[in-house]
């Protein structure tokens, strides 16, 4: 389930105490309802699925070349309704001199006609090619007209009736902007998106652990909302608020701990 870029992940706080959960009961059945009990508003958002989940996938606790569980860095590929409102919507796009400093000279080239109409009356045909490519390429291939890469859950969850992601990012020194291309949508608002594509028809929620406190970002109903105003433009109201109910809320390690007894 690993990437080829598999090799670059870094142990956290978070892997040991997930993997004292598996290791005590792989299927999660144990634990996981303590997990959700645990999180603020899986009651409202999930019903009696917070009492009984289902059992884990079992590859998510098949441990991967790399030596962790399947579960850790779960490939979170945007969605082509996203891309697509990055080639739609150039003038909302920043100009990351990070982002651009690796292209190739035709990358460059092409960008410049799409983002700055350069030459002018070039970005319609470019935005016209940029489509017809994100129709008929892999969604993990880079490219000119990609805006956002594949991104990376910290841990994922599913069961046969719920899909839980999981985002940790006290050890990154707070929540990151998914993309340098659009850094108001946070890998908060990323996660939760794949977690919901990934649900397929499933329950999906998320939840963020570490630290002491959440970020600012996640920190009370208004910053939250407002995250997931800003991070998700190319969905509807209906879609943004379903994926903001989808967010349980923040744990620390120590309610982590605590409502599950994880060690390490």
């Amino acid at each position: 389930m690993n990437g080829p870029d598999a090799f670059e992940i870094e142990r956290t706080p978070l892997h040991p105490l997930i993997e004292s959960l598996f290791a005590r009961d792989p299927g999660g059945r144990s634990w996981l309802p303590s997990l959700l009990d645990a999180s603020q508003g899986a009651h409202e958002r999930l019903g009696e699925i917070v009492d009984d989940p289902g059992y884990l996938e079992v590859p998510l606790a098949v441990r991967a070349e790399t030596g962790m569980l399947a579960c850790f860095s779960y490939p979170a590929a945007p969605t082509r309704q996203l891309l697509g409102w990055y080639i739609d919507h150039p003038e909302a796009l920043t100009r990351p001199a990070e982002a651009l400093a690796p292209a190739s000279a035709e990358t460059k080239l092409l960008r410049r006609t799409l983002l700055d109409d350069d030459p002018p009356g070039t970005r319609v045909r470019a935005q016209d090619r940029a489509h017809d490519l994100l129709r008929s390429s892999t969604p993990r291939l880079p490219t000119w007209w990609r805006f956002e890469e594949s991104g990376r859950l910290d841990c994922f969850l599913a069961t046969e009736r719920l899909v839980v992601s999981v985002t940790a990012p006290s050890e990154r020194g707070g929540l990151r902007p998914a993309t340098p291309w659009y850094p108001q949508r946070s890998e908060l608002v990323r996660d939760l998106e794949s977690a919901r594509r990934l649900a397929d028809g499933r329950a999906f929620v998320g939840v963020l652990i570490g630290g002491d406190g959440p970020p600012a970002e996640a920190a009370d109903e208004a910053a939250v909302a407002a995250t997931f105003a800003a991070g998700a433009p190319h969905l509807d109201d209906a879609g943004r608020d379903d994926l903001r109910t989808g967010y349980l809320g923040h744990l620390s390690w120590a309610q982590l701990r605590a409502a599950t007894g994880a060690t390490g």
